[in-house]
């Protein structure tokens, strides 16, 4: 009997390990342009783990020094959840850093063409797709090496890359012209050219089940929707001045609009058009906005607050502000399943140098 006792106890013992060791968390990466760090988040503790410094503030006078080589305006970001990296691009500096999700330690750092803006995984990790908008192409880098290996040339000033949920498809976006582009992954060849009610369109993303990609149009207010099986607009809505980024959750969708600092939240009625359902108010010119995991919250950055916020989507209310970085541009959220104070460590620890002349 005594046996079977410990028996069933260690057996308890074991499922109760292994669910520890299963659970995850939100580990959240924001992108400060003006300070030139990315502030790392525990998103289910709701606090600050750390800053990562990619380079000196925007403000101090040695980020002109011919000799400095840290980053300058950072600003884009993507992670990878095949290799548990993460994609930084700075838009002065022309770089892209890697980031190790299961450290916070930076692996690598490459440079681009002239202004690159969002970087974009592909579906198995091995290429990352880098809009470099102050020319016309979209440089495709290996995601190991970090060498260029091919040029999609387009028209000027590509915006961003969102991929189709089984990978086949590219669906880019311009920030000079009122261009969509949808391209093969496998031929690197433009398959449609689509026209979009604006030049200026900064950001897109693919929907959660994969039929549609969002694309936003910050200089008019509004947001088209893409059918990604036919490659056809199904329809531009507007939604308010300086309409900057989307997020997804199960049938709605959120939409941060930095001229009336506001995230708008949609959903598509039974007649398939976009409809309001709510308004949250938030603090200064909302930028980037991206969900949980587990689709119970949205995250977002205000560019002009410095800060950090997070929306309770089941009562439609910011639960959480917290201060960050300066200018924060966009972020992304990773499902982290390591230990959270060797995390905290590795960024307390971190020791960055960068060249150019002492204050």
């Amino acid at each position: 009997m005594k046996t079977k006792t410990l028996t069933l106890t260690f057996g308890l013992l074991l499922i109760v390990v292994i669910s520890i060791k299963a659970q995850t968390t939100d580990v959240i990466y924001t992108t400060d342009q003006n300070s030139n760090t990315v502030t790392v988040i525990d998103g289910d503790k709701q606090e600050i783990i750390g800053t990562l410094v990619l380079g000196y503030p925007n403000t101090d006078s040695r980020v002109f020094s011919p000799l400095y080589n840290g980053d300058i305006n950072v600003h884009g970001i993507n992670y990878d959840p095949v290799n548990q990296k993460v994609a930084v691009v700075s838009t002065v500096s022309n770089s892209v850093t890697i980031i190790d999700a299961n450290t916070a330690k930076i692996i690598g750092r490459t440079y681009v063409g002239r202004n690159p803006h969002e970087p974009r995984f592909t579906k198995d990790g091995s290429e990352i797709w880098i809009t470099v908008r102050g020319d016309n192409y979209v440089s495709i880098l290996n995601a190991k090496s970090l060498k260029e290996k091919q040029r999609i040339i387009l028209s000027e000033g590509p915006g961003m890359v969102s991929f189709s949920n089984d990978g086949k498809k590219a669906f880019v976006c311009s920030s000079f012209d009122n261009n969509f582009w949808v391209i093969d992954t496998r031929t690197k060849k433009i398959i449609k050219i689509l026209k979009v009610p604006s030049k200026f369109s900064p950001f897109v993303n693919t929907t959660p089940d994969g039929k549609e990609v969002w694309v936003t149009h910050k200089d008019v207010g509004m947001v088209s929707r893409i059918d990604a099986i036919s490659n056809t607009l199904i329809e531009s809505f507007e939604t308010g001045k300086i309409t900057n980024h989307i997020g997804f959750s199960p049938n709605k969708y959120f939409v941060t609009v930095g001229g009336e600092n506001k995230v708008k939240v949609y959903e598509i009625g039974s007649d398939n058009k976009a409809k309001m359902v709510n308004e949250i108010n938030t603090n200064d010119l909302p930028h980037g906005i991206w969900e949980s995991t587990d689709g119970t919250k949205q995250y977002i950055v205000n560019e002009l607050a410095d800060s950090f916020q997070i929306i309770d989507i089941k009562n439609m209310e910011i639960v959480k502000t917290l201060p960050i970085g300066m200018r924060p541009q966009a972020l992304i959220v990773t499902p982290f399943k390591g230990n959270l104070e060797v995390l905290k460590n590795n960024i307390k620890n971190q020791n960055p140098e960068f060249k150019g002349p002492k204050n």
